[in-house]
Order: structure tokens, then sequence, then C-alpha cells
């Protein structure tokens, strides 16, 4: 939750950061991560290495979107109720503080938000293992100990102060691990250090309790389980099966025309996609397009033919979700897959053949999207 002091950790050179760039050597792997932003506030360690992680998978994202993903609800609370019987009142419990942080599996299904089931989760690995994902050119968020909350009763037991970190590398001659901590920097630490503050212990009481519960253990590690560069979220560097074109309609820019494969929309400009539609261009037989959206205050539209508009001109209405299917008995034969571009979150995984992309009930605009068909 805050980050990692100096101490016996070495502060790396400073140098760009640039997706997919892999330094390797024998028994020597570094793996620049770019840089999406440092952390600043006491929680959000989780959030700001995975979107640094997810960056380097070629995801338009950075830390405040990372952040903004998380349902803080799921995570452990700033305050928990503890047992403090009396002898007048043997129920009395109090108020103890302890440090927030996002849990395993709430990092996990956020960053599925944008890798679906590549992201992995898994505790209680060992050291072997984190290095051959390292090894693979996948980088890792790791859960470290930094630190002890005294308890504040005998029955709380010690909170262990914990901290996401990515690693990124390790040197086996020099038994070094390389790490991007949340503010910024680049370290190494030795083998023995990290396992020591990788392995950590918590005794009895109820610390042990709330955390074991929250799925919080010792040798954590959350990974994308896909070399950077083969993935499915950059569809535009494929060549498509079936040719497509279509209309978007954006606030304050009207109609704009796209073909299939390329991305449509905006990102970073805050301006909300109102309508869009679609029509397979290449006439092939027996193969027809449909979709349906979602629209602020309206809701879910009814599904319509390729080639009509869906959505709105002209009421300042955003776009909120959409599905995508194909029709006619060619159908079997193709998957079209698509993706969107959210208010405050970036791009989705990919969706494909009627999966609703986007969002329900957030009142989140969408502000591009992405569509190919490929051939089964």
């Amino acid at each position: 939750l805050t980050p990692i002091t100096r101490g016996s950790f070495y502060f790396l050179n400073s140098q760009a950061a640039y997706a997919q760039q892999i330094n390797r050597g024998n028994g020597y792997i570094s793996i620049s991560l770019p840089n999406t932003g440092n952390q600043d506030d006491n929680w959000s360690c989780g959030p700001n290495s995975a979107a640094r992680i997810l960056a380097f998978y070629g995801h338009n994202v950075n830390y405040n979107t990372v952040r903004s993903a998380v349902n803080r609800e799921f995570m452990l609370p700033p305050t928990v109720n503890v047992p403090a019987p009396t002898l007048t009142d043997p129920f009395r419990t109090r108020r103890v503080d302890i440090r927030t942080g996002t849990t395993p599996h709430v990092l996990r299904d956020v960053m599925r938000r944008w890798e679906g089931n590549n992201v992995r989760l898994e505790r209680g690995v060992n050291f072997s293992s984190l290095i051959n994902i390292l090894r693979d050119g996948k980088p890792v968020i790791a859960l470290l100990r930094v630190g002890s909350i005294p308890p504040q009763t005998t029955l709380s037991g010690t909170w262990p102060e914990l901290h996401w970190v990515a690693v990124h590398g390790f040197n086996e001659s020099e038994r070094m691990i390389y790490y991007t901590d949340t503010n910024g920097g680049r370290y190494q630490i030795s083998y023995d250090d990290f396992q020591g503050r990788w392995d950590w212990r918590v005794g009895t009481g109820f610390a042990s309790e709330a955390l074991h519960r929250n799925g919080v253990q010792a040798r954590t590690v959350i990974w994308v389980d896909r070399l950077a560069g083969n993935t499915t979220a950059t569809p535009n560097t494929r060549q498509p099966a079936v040719r497509l074109t279509g209309i978007v309609h954006l606030q304050n820019m009207g109609d704009v025309s796209f073909q299939g494969g390329t991305f449509a929309g905006t990102r970073g400009e805050s301006r909300r996609l109102e309508g869009f539609s679609l029509a397979i261009a290449d006439g092939t037989p027996n193969l027809g397009i449909q979709y349906m959206a979602h629209l602020q205050d309206i809701g879910d539209m009814p599904w319509v033919n390729g080639g009509q508009f869906i959505g709105t001109r002209g009421q300042s209405r955003r776009l909120e979700g959409f599905a995508i299917r194909l029709t006619g008995s060619a159908a079997r034969n193709y998957n079209i897959r698509y993706i969107c571009h959210l208010q405050n979150i970036g791009d989705t995984p990919v969706r494909s053949n009627g999966e609703f992309c986007g969002t329900r009930g957030e009142s989140r605009r969408l502000e591009g999207l992405q569509v190919w068909i490929e051939r089964r």
C-alpha cells in the first residue's frame, strides 16, 4: 500500500519504457513496462501495478483507468469490528483501523475486463515457477509484505502491511529480481530478500482469519498468460475474413465511416458515441449481420438488420453497450468479434457472437468500437 523503501533495494538506472520491449541474456531477462502513472493514494498499489502490465500488452489504459474499474466494496475494509469484551459487556466490540487494499481475486477480475481468461491468479507459488513465468517474457504482479501493523487487541493479531509490485525480470548470476514499484521507480532486490517479503507469515487471530477469508495468502502472483503481441485484443493487425463497413455517430462530429477491423471512435477525448451501423460489404452468400444497443435513459433497443442505423442523432444521448451476431446459413463458418472503449475503463476484452459489450446501469458512455469477422 505504500512504496517500498530503499533499504536493501537498489534503484536501477531509469530508461524509457516501451511496450513489449524485452532484453534477454544468459540467465537474464528484463521487461520494460510502460509508465502509466504513479500511485497517489494509500490503497491502489494493485491497480497501479496492473495498469503497467495491461499497457505492456497493448491496452490503452493508465493508472486512473484501472483504479476507477475497482469496486471498493469488495476490498478489505479500512476499519473492522473486533471483539473487546468487558465484565459488564461480554459482547462489546471495538473498531480497529487497518490498511485497505485490493484483494487478489478483485485485482484478477479487474484485469479480466481487458484480458479475459488470459489473466491467471495463483497462491502459494514456488519461486522457480515465478522465475519460469518471467523467463517466458511475462511480467508478474506479486504481493509483498513491507511491514507490520501492531495488534490493537490481543485477539486481532498482527496485520501485515502488504504491497503489490510489478515484477519484470531477474538475473541468475547476481541472484537479483527486478521490479517496478508504484512510485515509478525500477528496483532490484536479492533473491533472498524478495522471497522473505513474498513468503510472509501471519500468526493466529482475527488478522489471519480476515486475510484468509479474502484469499490473501503468501506467494501470490497475478499475470497475463500469453506472449505480448499474440493477442486478439488488437484485431486491426489481422486480415479480416469478411469485409465490413460501418458508420459511427460521434458527439460534435457527426457520422464517421470506418472499415471492419479498424477502431472507430475516439480515445482520451471524453466524446460519446451515439449510434452506429454495420454492413457486410463483399456480398458473402447466405451471411447477414444483426446488432442491438443499450442507450442512455432508453435501455435495450431491439435487434436490427445490417445497414440500419441504431442509436440516436441530435439527442445528446450516449450509447452504453451493444451486441452483434451473424445470421444466415453461412454464419456457422465465421465468428464475429468486437471490443469497445468505455469511459474511465478503456478497451474491453474481446466479445463475440452476440455477447453484450459495454455496461448497463452505470451511466458510462461508450467512446469507440472495433468489429471484425474471422473464419472458424
